[in-house]
């Protein structure tokens, strides 16, 4: 596997997705309607990954832009998505400028009408000494594109200034077009809509007055097309454990990549170090994966020269040269894989949003994708549900500290005050009359997060600081409530069909009941084999060997998630029998053997005998079926 046959791979690859894009797709659906949009105007655009949305804006959307003199913001929430739209632009100005020039215009610079920032830039000038100069730098430009605009709700537990951005550019911009752009919008889309109603409702019922402009109320115009996953092949695993094995047998058979999302930072890292394996075997590798094949990337991945020229390389080429990439949601926005050897994904999300991101860095290249999901079960969400809970149990515990602030804030930036920014950014301030009760209210949550660092942890995920202040950020709130709801929903459903997650996760790619079927069907048969495998090897271990009740119970609770799933199978399981497998002063009875193997189909069953009349203890005998029946 070269570099040069990687890169070979991508131009053909690219080749293609140009073609796709060129076909159509978003700038179908939006046909010559963009030439139309102007001040005030809002537009959604709701379309998959890989369906042109970004090409769109850098080719058809900036040509319109140029020819009106504008400037045009477009923001992104990651700076490697930043960087590739970069190497992007960079790729099309030479095109841009000669069109412009046969039309008869002068020399142009693309840099005059375009500038690409992280929303992250923006929310740290805010909060810092360039606030002012901040200010004054948006307001030049004339339209805004909020790439990726989930990125307001779906990071706001763990950036939570998402708000202050939202509110500062919602606001600056309020006069001008707003371009929002995803493939689960849902979120910021309602919350849009929200606050259009109000803006309806104050124009319908409040005086006319000269600082309204002669303002009309205002409706989303949304493009949208749906997306398509006909080409992912779902593949379903149980435990981590089981993927890296499945990683570590396959990695090496065949010439494909892995492109790997994980949850955490210590998930990527555990992982990372499960795969690489640096025992011989008959003097070869078993795997032969080395520290060079795998790459993990987290948001502290600048800090490292190989991790900078891993991202560099994705950036640049679209692919990474590494036969495994392991990543946090570093990489979940925008960055685009059109590598022909990546044939292999695996997505550890939780959410719907996170999750289609994930998936969207693959770009269709005409060949099947094997997507891996885990199981999960009911523990993994319990886990996750106490964790929201704690988190909404310190809003509620200090919400009214933080509240009243947010409620003046709120008041003052109302769409039809005068000098609007002016109230945004500088109130409240050390020379306003309630700043002094603002900072008393707040004492008891800023005495928490000093003495207490696990209450810290929970409050970091709901408030930001400014101007002195810590903010309540909303989405953070609103995050939290729709996640307990949901890890609630699905422990219910776990608790009933173990498949639950899997089929959620199926939904959210709006696949059929029969592929549904057919997946779990699947991953039944796989699973069902693996146990098959690992019960009857325990069971060859102990073949045609007595043992005692100590050492009954001893090789029980070696394989007890074995037999606990061969138990469920059974029409007789009960959910007191899970306890009873996992208690170290009770052996298994030949009965439940008898139901495992009999669900395994394996031909074994458990004889069971008193030593002598004189010893009592029993003893526990694994026998061929057909050997025992012969013997009788």
């Amino acid at each position: 596997m070269t570099k040069e046959k990687n890169w070979e791979d991508s131009e053909r690859c690219s080749e293609e997705m140009m073609s796709l894009r060129n076909s159509g797709y978003i700038s179908e659906e939006i046909g010559e309607e963009y030439r139309g949009w102007g001040e005030r105007d809002i537009i959604f655009i709701t379309a998959p990954t890989g369906s042109g949305k970004s090409y769109f804006m850098l080719h058809n959307f900036l040509k319109q832009v140029i020819k009106r003199g504008w400037r045009m913001l477009y923001l992104v929430n990651r700076r490697i998505l930043k960087e590739q739209l970069k190497k992007e632009l960079e790729e099309v100005e030479d095109e841009i400028c000669e069109e412009f020039e046969e039309m008869g215009f002068s020399e142009i610079s693309i840099e005059n009408y375009i500038t690409i920032l992280t929303y992250q830039n923006i929310e740290n000038r805010l909060q810092g000494k360039e606030c002012d100069e901040e200010i004054i730098f948006i307001k030049k430009f004339t339209c805004v594109v909020y790439d990726e605009c989930h990125y307001f709700y779906t990071d706001a537990n763990f950036n939570t200034s998402t708000e202050l951005s939202y509110l500062f550019l919602r606001k600056i911009f309020d006069n001008k077009l707003q371009i929002y752009i995803s493939a689960t919008p849902d979120k910021i889309k309602k919350e849009v809509e929200s606050y259009l109603e109000k803006e309806k409702e104050t124009l319908e019922s409040s005086e006319r007055r000269p600082s309204v402009f002669n303002r009309t109320a205002r409706e989303i115009q949304e493009y949208k097309i749906k997306g398509s996953y006909d080409y992912v092949q779902m593949m379903v695993f149980e435990k981590i454990e089981d993927l890296t094995e499945i990683i570590k047998e396959n990695v090496n058979e065949k010439e494909e990549k892995w492109l790997i999302f994980v949850d955490n930072i210590d998930r990527g890292k555990e992982f990372q170090n499960g795969l690489m394996n640096d025992k011989k075997e008959s003097g070869e590798d078993k795997y032969k994966i080395s520290k060079e094949d795998i790459i993990f990337l987290d948001t502290h991945y600048r800090k490292k020269e190989s991790t900078k020229e891993s991202a560099k390389e994705i950036v640049e080429k679209k692919f990474s040269s590494k036969k495994i990439v392991i990543s946090t949601a570093v990489l979940d926005n925008g960055v685009s894989f059109n590598d022909l050897e990546l044939r292999n994904m695996v997505i550890l999300a939780d959410t719907e949003e996170t999750f289609v991101q994930m998936l969207g860095r693959k770009r269709r290249d005409g060949s099947k994708v094997k997507l891996y999901i885990c199981k999960q079960g009911v523990e993994h969400f319990k886990k996750r549900e106490k964790h929201v809970e704690e988190v909404l149990r310190c809003y509620k515990q200090y919400k009214n500290n933080l509240t009243s602030i947010s409620k003046v804030i709120c008041s003052k930036v109302d769409v039809y005050e005068e000098n609007l920014m002016k109230h945004f950014i500088v109130y409240p301030n050390k020379e306003n009359e309630d700043y002094k009760q603002y900072l008393i209210d707040q004492q008891s949550v800023l005495k928490e997060l000093l003495k207490d660092s696990v209450s810290s942890g929970y409050i970091k995920e709901f408030c930001y600081s400014w101007n002195g202040l810590l903010f309540l950020n909303q989405f953070s709130v609103i995050r939290c409530r729709k996640l307990k709801l949901f890890y609630n929903n699905i422990i219910k459903k776990l608790e009933n069909n173990e498949f639950a997650f899997v089929e959620q996760q199926v939904e959210w790619l709006g696949m059929s009941k029969e592929e549904l079927e057919q997946i779990i069907y699947d991953s039944q048969k796989s699973i069902k084999e693996k146990n098959c495998e690992i019960l009857e090897q325990a069971i060859k271990k102990v073949l045609d060997k007595p043992m005692s009740p100590e050492k009954n119970i001893e090789w029980k609770l070696s394989i007890k998630d074995v037999l606990i799933y061969f138990l469920r199978m059974d029409s007789e399981f009960t959910n007191n029998e899970t306890g009873q497998i996992g208690q170290n002063d009770r052996p298994l009875s030949a009965k439940k053997f008898k139901r495992c193997v009999e669900k395994a189909g394996l031909p074994y069953i458990m004889d069971v005998e008193k030593k002598s009349k004189e010893n009592k203890e029993t003893l526990y005998t694994i026998l061929k079926e057909n050997t025992n029946q012969e013997e009788k």
